[in-house]
């Protein structure tokens, strides 16, 4: 994916190459400032082409850029002030490139003149009075921005080492894998259940989440496996219903007591009617992911969808620290093999330590961090109502570099209910900076078994007493949490509460 900037986006609409070639100028600003006037020089290259397209000045092939730029000029196309910018790309990018000389105030000169050239470009062949606000000096490279994207992938080598706890476990053909937030459960399903397909067995990776079930579907195609199957539960139990014929469906209109009986109670126990009839679906395999969300009653059905249920393979990820569902874990005699992942790799040790609070485990408690990315933890009480957090993320997203793709409003509430209207917040965004699309809202509990780069955490007066809630929320963030509204977070902590 290019790199985003805040000063060349609004050219996305009229050409991305525009704003891609921008925001890589800006990219190599500080630590290669003649790469940058390079970049800027094949900006102002293209630039000057789509003018005389728009013009419709005809040009001739491998026509150079200085006689473009003279065509232009005697069609009196471009003012004086604007053909100046062009000439100075055009300058500073040869001497760049012949010459390997240009430094950072020449960049930045030639950096501004892009800019200008973008906002005469879109005045002239769009809106007259068309105004992206004023330019704002390329941020260095230790801004969070310029981070970002090396600590995600610093995240993934880390969690990818994680394969060797399936070696070591490859022998059992039931196992319950217990981890706390960020130690590669999600990650350690996926090559499981890849693993088993590719072996031959039909395999089953579930899990309940929505918005999870939609990213292990996405990793998965990728795969090409098609003896792989990813599901919800309630997708999985639902297809079985309909298959066999089962008449079962929510009421017009539900209330959330009807969604709760339907989905905890009616679905399942018409699903486990339907499994014992012939014909239904069987697998060699079956990968739970986030295993604390299922019902006892759940597992009972994914047993019963099992081709030989004692030799066939099981296996389940959980984390019952993120039990947020409160549905127990009574299932886990089922799996005489356990195994516990004590190393938490998904975030800096910044955040961990605000999470870290939160967890609590019977045993000896081992939960250390293994990741070494630089993070950051900031609070933001004076943040109180929708348009000031609007603001808020705006504000950052410009001055830190941020990807808006990489930037996830987070509630604790229900998004709803949320005081800080984090749907809409983002809609706005969105319509008014189109770069914007890639950022998401949602709640806790819907993004749970997810992670993003930067989550924006609000509402956390909902989780009332509930560390649970506090611990997953506070973990989804893998390198930098803004906490909106408070300015500290609440001091009990899951090890006090344990012991009282």
């Amino acid at each position: 994916m290019p790199p985003y900037s805040s000063n060349f986006e609004f050219l996305a609409r009229h050409d991305r190459r525009l704003a891609s070639l921008g925001a890589f100028a800006e990219r190599y600003f500080k630590e290669d400032p003649g790469t940058c006037l390079v970049k800027l020089r094949q900006f102002g290259e293209l630039l000057a082409q789509l003018a005389a397209k728009n013009f419709q000045v005809a040009l001739l092939a491998q026509e150079s850029q200085i006689d473009v730029l003279r065509r232009l000029e005697y069609e009196r196309a471009i003012p004086g002030e604007e053909l100046a910018c062009f000439h100075r790309l055009r300058k500073a990018g040869n001497v760049a490139t012949h010459y390997l000389h240009g430094g950072h105030a020449d960049a930045l000169v030639a950096l501004k003149s892009a800019h200008q050239l973008g906002i005469w470009f879109c005045r002239r062949f769009g809106n007259k009075q068309f105004s992206p606000g004023p330019f704002v000096t390329p941020p260095d490279p230790t801004t969070f921005g310029s981070m970002v994207g090396p600590g995600k992938q610093r995240i993934t080598k880390l969690t990818e080492d994680q394969y060797s706890v399936l070696d070591g476990l490859a022998e059992h053909v039931r196992a319950a894998i217990r981890g706390g937030a960020g130690t590669g459960k999600t990650v350690l399903a996926l090559e499981k259940a890849q693993r088993l397909a590719r072996h031959g067995a039909d395999t089953l990776l579930i899990c309940y989440s929505e918005q999870l079930g939609v990213a292990l579907k996405e990793a998965s195609r990728e795969l090409g496996l098609p003896n792989l199957r990813v599901q919800t539960y309630n997708e999985y139990a639902e297809a079985v219903c309909r298959s066999s014929s089962a008449n079962i469906s929510l009421p017009p209109s539900p209330t959330e007591a009807d969604r709760s009986e339907y989905y905890e109670r009616r679905l399942p126990e018409t699903f486990r009617e339907a499994l014992s009839r012939s014909g239904s679906p069987r697998f060699d395999a079956i990968v739970v992911d986030e295993a604390q969300d299922f019902a006892e009653i759940w597992m009972e059905t994914l047993e019963l969808s099992l081709r030989d249920p004692p030799n066939s393979c099981w296996y389940i990820f959980y984390d019952d620290n993120q039990n947020v569902f409160r549905r127990g874990t009574k299932f886990m005699a089922k799996f005489p093999v356990r195994f516990r992942l004590v190393t938490n790799l998904r975030n800096a040790p910044a955040v961990f330590s605000r999470f870290e609070q939160f967890y609590h485990d019977e045993g000896d408690g081992a939960f250390r961090c293994g990741n070494d990315c630089e993070g950051k933890v900031s609070f933001h009480p004076e943040i109180t109502d929708r348009l000031a957090f609007s603001r808020f993320v705006s504000d950052l997203a410009k001055r830190e570099a941020l990807d808006p793709s990489d930037i996830v409003l987070l509630s604790c509430a229900s998004v709803g209910k949320s005081r800080f209207q984090i749907e809409e917040v983002v809609a706005a965004l969105k319509t008014k900076q189109p770069c914007f699309a890639g950022m998401k809202a949602t709640s806790v509990r819907k993004f749970k078994g997810l992670e993003s780069p930067v989550v924006m955490l609000t509402d956390l007066e909902s989780a009332g007493n509930e560390p649970e809630v506090l611990y997953t929320a506070i973990s989804r963030a893998q390198l930098r949490l803004c906490v909106i509204g408070l300015s500290e977070l609440p001091s009990q902590s899951r090890k006090e509460s344990a012991h009282r």
